[in-house]
């Protein structure tokens, strides 16, 4: 009953947080951006909040899945994030919640010049979005991610990669983000990972993501997404969300 009363307010409190006028900051796309993306798609990179700001985001997928977050950052290159998920969103049963997810990000290495930012974080669960439920097992997680950023000749081009790891699983992963102008970002994300099987054995698994990012306003980025592009878990078809993302300062 706690569990989902609190939940149920969290989201809330979300929806109506996110759609306030009162905007006060750039979105997370393209080469206008202020703020740093923290995930390239599912996974995360090495970028973080500053501590005068905080972050809301929801996604929305088929069948009525959804996962929402806030993300507040109490010191500098620290950040803490509380995941609300749950089924049902849109659709005729009955909503259902999780538990939700603590997760942590420390960047203990600051971009440079030569050397790209480097991160590491824990997650009291490990959370695969919607068709990416088969990498991780529900078990507490770790991982290590870093980024660089560099300048394109049609918009600014960041590079992310990590390993990561859980009580049952482990891999790595890969992606990029291009700018196509101030305020949109094409984005590709490839991980590799390993998971138990139904007889206890390890399978490698992969998958290809891509998605398309748009800061529509300011503070607001909206983020169109196309999971498992090749269809090597969910056979056939490819899975869609929709997400968006909400940055101000306190």
């Amino acid at each position: 009953m706690t569990t989902s009363f609190l939940s149920r307010f969290f989201t809330i409190s979300a929806f109506i947080l996110l759609f306030q006028s009162d905007l006060l900051c750039q979105g997370s796309a393209g080469s206008a951006a202020v703020f740093e993306s923290r995930s390239v798609i599912d996974m995360p990179t090495a970028g973080v909040l500053t501590p005068s700001y905080f972050a809301l985001a929801t996604r929305v997928a088929p069948n009525g899945d959804f996962t929402g977050d806030m993300a507040i950052a109490p010191f500098t290159n620290m950040n803490i994030r509380l995941f609300a998920t749950g089924q049902n969103l849109i659709s005729n049963e009955a909503v259902q919640f999780n538990v939700p997810t603590l997760q942590t990000q420390f960047r203990f290495i600051d971009e440079t010049r030569s050397f790209p930012a480097l991160a590491f974080g824990i997650t009291s669960k490990t959370n695969g979005y919607f068709s990416q439920d088969f990498l991780f097992n529900q078990s507490v997680g770790g991982w290590v991610s870093a980024s660089k950023n560099f300048n394109g000749l049609i918009g600014a081009i960041a590079l992310h990669g990590g390993v990561f790891a859980s009580v049952h699983s482990f891999g790595g992963y890969a992606g990029f983000e291009q700018s196509v102008g101030n305020s949109i970002a094409i984005v590709g994300e490839a991980t590799i990972a390993s998971k138990d099987n139904a007889n206890k054995q390890k399978e490698i698994y992969g998958l290809c993501n891509a998605s398309f990012r748009w800061s529509v306003v300011r503070g607001i980025t909206l983020e169109l997404i196309a999971h498992d592009l090749f269809s090597t878990v969910n056979s056939p078809g490819i899975g869609r969300a929709f997400g968006i993302e909400f940055i101000r300062a306190w």
